[in-house]
């Protein structure tokens, strides 16, 4: 037990709960199968990671690494919730601007395209309802005719997101003046937006295409307010309820 224990505060703080929670589970196994007596990794204290900060960007923030970037990018990601590996595949037929539509397909992973496959089985595909701002950003990309995706490579095909961070998106940062966050933090911007905007926490789930138990472990802190805004729903309904049973009567 004690070499478990030593193996734990080795590993990565904010990875080390999960990693003992999976050995845990092979080791459980294990016993099952009559190779172990018990499983020693039960005796480990396996304490969570601390919740990590969730860092936003502001609208002004968000323009001025527009403005580095040559590119409203950052306004459309932080407007619509999109992991990296969506907007990176987005074409120009994922717009529909008569609906108010974002067509969420596909996703890139190292470099290989997957259609209808996502992170999770919510993830794509799904709808996403940008704003009016959001569209008048898309309006604002050049369409380059070599392509139909929104945001191309130098020569038309998908972005290498590994070095778009470190030559586009950290040096956009340092310019604008801003300390560096990694560009999740234009996902976690258009969530906390909309649970600012009063958004039900299962309908954002839907957009951003995660789980509410996700929603809730990430940004429940920005829920302070959530029992009162239910409770005054409520009381509205119940109110409205009383009304009209008093009408037909």
């Amino acid at each position: 037990m004690s070499e478990l224990a030593s193996w734990r505060k080795r590993l990565p703080p904010g990875s080390a709960a999960g990693i003992l929670t999976c050995a845990r589970q092979v080791l459980n196994y294990a016993v099952a199968c009559g190779d172990l007596d018990e499983n020693p990794a039960k005796k480990v204290s396996n304490p969570a990671a601390l919740r990590r900060e969730v860092r936003t960007l502001s609208p002004a923030e968000l323009e001025a690494i527009a403005a580095e970037l040559g590119s409203p990018l950052p306004i459309i990601c932080a407007g619509t919730g999109l992991r990296l590996q969506e907007w990176s595949a987005l074409e120009r037929r994922d717009i529909d601007r008569a609906a108010r539509v974002l067509h969420v397909r596909r996703v890139v992973v190292d470099g290989q395209v997957r259609e209808g496959r996502g992170k999770t089985e919510r993830s794509v595909p799904r709808q996403v309802p940008p704003t009016r701002s959001t569209l008048a950003a898309l309006d604002g990309l050049p369409r380059r005719i070599d392509t139909p995706l929104l945001f191309p490579g130098d020569e038309g095909g998908y972005l290498n997101l590994g070095h778009w961070r470190v030559d586009a998106w950290n040096p956009a940062l340092r310019a604008a003046g801003l300390e560096h966050r990694t560009p999740y933090a234009l996902r976690h911007t258009f969530a906390a937006n909309a649970i600012a905007a009063g958004i039900a926490t299962f309908e954002i789930a839907r957009v951003m295409g995660t789980s509410v138990l996700q929603i809730e472990k990430t940004y429940g802190h920005l829920l302070p307010d959530a029992i009162d805004r239910a409770r005054i729903a409520l009381d509205a309904w119940e109110a409205k309820t009383a009304a009209a049973a008093a009408n037909d009567g």
